[in-house]
């Protein structure tokens, strides 16, 4: 009986999609639009055609020359054609498709002047399903229709460009949307999926999207280039008083279940809401911290955590949400309002916690020179198990406060913070064998750790305008703080079975426009018994002084001069004792391991940029002239290094508009980046004890020059979107680590300086809605291209490792008719990586991903619902090439007279074979690791949504 069921679940679409395809799309409608008044011919009016059962969106024309307009691929049935034009009243037609008669000419449609006579005026018109504003796009959230209790995230999915993706996540024409707005306010900070999975669809009337700048841009004018794709939710004028929201409780098999609340009051322009969740299903409504996933000490033994050089990869295979099993909690309070006139308050405070039970699977395959092993095969192969508990409870504060003191000056305040506490667990098995199945090491260990952190960051901008236009002042201070204190227990028993001696002359490693640099290689590093605690304290607090000036030299050019000041300062001192059998205490100081260290990093930058502004194009150009300074103290052996850096940092930009919808932007940075004081700190990190890692006290800035170039175009009238990206990167004095291999198979690492780090990622993204039938189908098509080179150093030699991730992409995301909706997707990646020392572990892989998703209504009330998830790849190690179908499928009843309950049963992996795989290359080693996920289970759920608004009774 359940392998029927699954059946009817997977080929439900497959019979409608057929009834579509064998209508023919033959209908035309042609017409002309003219002014009632005066008989002359419209252009560029806008001609909607809707579909006449439920308003739907069909497709859009944009009239000629002559006021005409031919629509064309239209399937037999009732629509109603909506003709709009600023400064005129909206003209509703209706027409009706047969195929005995597929062709309509409506002939010459007049639309009245749209006056109005002094005094109060109410004018109710419909409007068209997109319009375009300057960079704004407005979609007409009434023109795509939803189910029944739908989320905004199920909205945004039928919008023309639009992209969700399985986590939740957002793009719009390619774009990835780093925040959402509801009525031009924040919403629980700049977490997008806070507004997306917990506010209802059915409350929405515009969805617009536009590309947000720098808070200082938007005051001085001078664009620096700092965008993000940001989506403002322009919420129903009806639904802004009233208090709206949806709960959810459910209970399963394997003793599974969720709750969830989400209440909303809105009172015109003041927002609060308050969300709440308890599940142990893996589920969140937010960008969570702490979820899943890990496991593992620390180091490059990490299994799941990837890569500790800068161009490691990873690749990911089958993760249904975090990969391990988590139990999560959340609530939060949002409050957004105007204080009188002249001040606006955003704030936010949410909490969660997590429990996350992880266990690890992986097989390293680990990069050795030829000639440190004399004749033998070059790898080496670990296989490593561990289980891992972990807690994390997290508290983040986000506050916007803006405050206009008068028509010159306005004060804008943005504190973010976050508190954590954290506990980790973790029991750990591995063994290291050569390229002729040798033993070479193995251990097992217990890592414990509890930690706290306090991190984030506050703004603070004074602007000012003066008298002339254009001529402007700003003081802009972003103060940024990370401490953290951490308290571990590192237990474990390790066998060498060779030498733990590094190979001669593989000590010390000199690299070009380096120093000599001398490991912590030697059979002390990897002692067979290791019981020790430690505490470590990390501080850091950075301050950013910003000071600009601009003067407008005409209307079309504006000069910038800025000051910037960054004052750096970071602090760690670690403390390790070992066990004394004598007390039974951790009595008994280790001094190679514990060291207080101090790191201050400042700099001075002066710089300008110049400005050109026409209308369909700009450019600004400019450089920095920047001098630091970094100061490093051993505390604990008293010793103190300082350097001095001197750099020019240029920056341009170029924006070409060519049309409306369509833009050329070309962007040139160049920045610094300065070590991290774990980098610089020179003591041994043993929590792994066969990786060993230490800091390097002489490391010096990064220096990165990056080009963007990106190329966008967005079709009012059919929709069509087009965005091809490219991006190149080069970084000099890149930070990577040194590894060095012992004959035994333990590592130690330490980072370094090197030249040679290049980048390229290139993307096109091409969407457009097609019509099945009467229903419209959003076509995305993506094609990504990654690809890197860098320099590592393996027993002194350099490694140059090439990686290469080609990607290809696509999604559909149509209603069937008002009763279905399906969503299709996939995505196929071949990876490659090669190795300068060692082509032996050169790697191809392929890894493919596909999704089906079905929604389905029976009647009025009963409706269906499937999600197929199907991954494989191939290529990897043995035991990790593995194909599989995630298969979630339910069905339910909507309840009560306005369908705002729902009960719901589903089930969860029905053929249980899910599966979390990975793969993570670096310049010396390829790893795959399967991780623990959540299996098979049922759940019974039980939704209702809250609706109580001021214009309207409560519903019952």
């Amino acid at each position: 009986m359940l392998k029927q069921l699954l059946i009817f679940f997977l080929l439900l679409p497959i019979p409608l999609l057929a009834q579509r395809a064998s209508t023919a799309k033959v209908g035309v409608i042609k017409g002309i639009v003219v002014d009632s008044t005066t008989q002359k011919a419209l252009l560029e009016a806008n001609v909607s055609l809707l579909n006449g059962r439920d308003s739907s969106f069909v497709q859009l024309q944009s009239t000629g020359g002559e006021g005409d307009f031919t629509m064309t691929g239209i399937a037999p049935g009732t629509y109603r054609l909506l003709i709009s034009f600023v400064g005129y009243k909206t003209k509703t037609v209706r027409v009706t498709i047969t195929p005995e008669k597929p062709e309509v000419i409506i002939g010459t449609v007049l639309v009245q002047p749209q006056a109005q006579n002094l005094g109060e005026v109410v004018i109710v018109q419909e409007r068209p399903p997109v319009s375009v504003r300057g960079d704004t796009v407005a979609f007409n959230a009434a023109s795509f229709k939803t189910q029944p209790n739908a989320q905004v995230e199920d909205l945004i999915k039928k919008l023309p460009g639009m992209e969700v993706d399985r986590d939740g996540n957002v793009k719009a024409q390619g774009q990835d949307v780093k925040r959402i707005f509801v009525d031009g306010k924040p919403f629980f900070g700049n977490d997008p999926k806070m507004a997306t999975r917990n506010l209802p669809a059915d409350m929405i009337d515009r969805v617009e999207v536009f590309d947000r700048q720098s808070e200082q841009s938007q005051f001085s004018g001078v664009d620096d280039g700092e965008r993000d794709r940001t989506i403002n939710l322009v919420t129903k004028r009806d639904r802004r008083r009233g208090v709206f929201g949806q709960e959810s409780v459910g209970y399963g098999t394997d003793d599974r279940y969720q709750a969830r609340i989400s209440v909303n009051r809105f009172n015109n322009g003041q927002q609060l809401s308050a969300i709440g969740q308890l599940n142990n299903t893996n589920q969140q409504g937010f960008t969570g911290e702490g979820l899943g996933g890990g496991g593992g000490q620390g180091g490059g033994g990490n299994a799941g955590r990837g890569g500790t050089t800068g161009t490691g990869q990873t690749q990911g295979s089958g993760l249904s949400g975090p990969s391990g099993i988590t139990r999560a909690g959340a609530a939060g309070l949002n409050f957004s309002d105007a204080l009188g006139t002249r001040i606006d308050l955003s704030s936010s405070y949410f909490f969660n916690q997590t429990n996350a039970l992880n266990q690890q699977q992986s097989r390293r395959e680990t990069t050795l020179p030829s000639a440190t092993v004399g004749g033998e095969r070059t790898q080496n192969f670990t296989d490593r198990s561990n289980g891992s508990m972990s807690l994390y409870n997290s508290h983040r504060f986000n506050v916007q406060f803006n405050y206009r003191l008068d028509s010159a000056n306005s004060i804008r305040v943005i504190p973010n913070f976050t508190y954590s506490l954290s506990n980790n667990n973790t029991d750990s098995q591995s063994s290291t064998v050569d390229g002729l199945n040798q033993p070479l090491n193995s251990s097992k260990s217990l890592f414990n750790s509890d930690g706290k952190s306090l991190s984030g960051n506050n703004t603070f901008l004074w602007m000012h305008k003066f008298r002339r236009r254009g001529r402007t002042f700003s003081v802009n201070l972003i103060t940024s703080v990370n401490d953290n204190t951490t308290n571990s227990l590192n237990q474990s028993e390790n066998r060498f079975f060779r030498s733990t001696s590094a190979s001669p002359g593989s000590n010390t490693l000199t690299t070009p426009g380096t120093s000599t640099l001398t490991n912590p290689s030697s059979s002390s590093a990897f002692p067979t018994i290791i019981n020790q605690q430690a505490r470590q304290l990390t501080n850091s607090l950075t301050n950013n002084l910003t000071l600009s000036y601009t003067e407008p030299l005409s209307l079309a050019k504006t000069i910038e001069f800025r000051y910037n000041l960054s004052l750096s300062n970071n602090e760690s001192d670690k403390r390790t004792n070992d066990f004394n059998q004598e007390t039974g205490q951790y009595d008994r100081p280790n001094i190679l391991l514990t060291n207080n260290f101090n790191n201050t990093f400042i700099t001075n930058r002066v710089g300008t940029s110049y400005q050109y502004r026409r209308l369909k194009y700009q450019y600004t150009f400019g450089f920095d002239v920047q001098n630091a300074s970094l100061q490093s103290d051993n505390l604990t052996r008293d010793t103190t290094l300082a350097k001095n850096f001197q750099n020019i940092l240029p920056n341009g930009r170029f924006q070409y508009t060519f049309a409306q919808g369509r833009t050329f932007t070309a962007d040139y940075r160049t920045r610094v980046n300065a070590p991290s004081v774990t980098q610089l700190q020179p003591i041994i990190d043993n929590s792994n004890p066969l990786y060993i890692r230490s800091g390097n006290p002489t490391l010096r800035p990064e220096y990165t020059h990056s080009l963007n170039i990106n190329y966008r175009t967005f079709d009012r009238t059919t929709y069509k979107n087009f965005q091809a990206s490219l991006g190149l990167t080069s970084t000099y004095n890149r930070i990577v680590n040194a590894t060095t291999i012992t004959p035994s198979g333990a590592q130690t690492s330490q980072p370094i300086n090197t030249d040679g780090y290049y980048s390229l990622f290139a993307f096109t993204s091409f969407g457009k809605p097609m019509n099945w039938g009467e229903q419209q189908v959003n076509f995305n098509w993506t094609t990504s291209i990654n690809g890197s080179r860098g320099i590592g150093f393996v027993n002194g030699q350099p490694n140059t490792l090439v990686n290469v991730n080609i990607g290809q992409g696509l999604s559909l995301n149509t209603n069937i008719n008002e009763k279905t909706d399906l969503n299709l997707s996939g995505n196929v990646t071949y990876s490659i990586a090669t190795y300068s020392i060692q082509p032996q572990q050169n790697t191809r892989y392929l890894t493919n991903i596909a999704n089906l998703r079905a929604f389905h209504r029976i009647g009025n009330r009963f409706f269906i619902q499937t999600d197929a998830y199907y991954s494989g790849n191939a290529g990897r190690a043995a035991g990790y090439n593995q194909h599989f179908v995630l298969l979630n499928a339910s069905i339910g009843q909507f309840l009560f007279k306005q369908k705002q309950g729902e009960l719901r049963i589903t089930g969860f992996d029905l053929l249980n074979q899910n599966r979390s795989i990975t793969r993570n290359t670096t310049e010396t080693y390829v790893e795959d690791t399967q991780s623990l996920v959540l299996r098979q289970y049922f759940m019974l759920t039980f939704n209702y949504s809250i609706r109580y608004f001021a214009a309207m009774r409560a519903t019952p």
